[in-house]
């Protein structure tokens, strides 16, 4: 059975990381993608980067198919 840590390993080696700046590049030249905020909705309410739409870390593997149509396109979740 494989530790919390090579776990971990193994999805940093599988799951790009942005920074900010590169995700705001991402947005400004029109990328297709979209952006998931993964928050509490109070928390959404209170700030989220445009155009991010809200689905809690609890509800994500149950509605992320509502924001994603195309399995193809790039999601991006903070």
């Amino acid at each position: 059975m494989k530790t919390l840590k090579e776990m971990l390993v193994e999805a940093r080696q599988a799951v790009r990381e942005d920074t900010p700046e590169t995700l705001k590049a991402r947005l400004d030249a029109g990328e297709p993608l979209v952006l998931i905020d993964v928050r509490d909705p109070d928390e959404y309410r209170d700030g989220y980067i445009e155009p991010a739409v809200n689905i809690s870390r609890g509800f994500l593997e149950f509605r992320i198919g509502t924001a994603v149509s195309d399995p193809n396109t790039p999601i991006v979740l903070y």
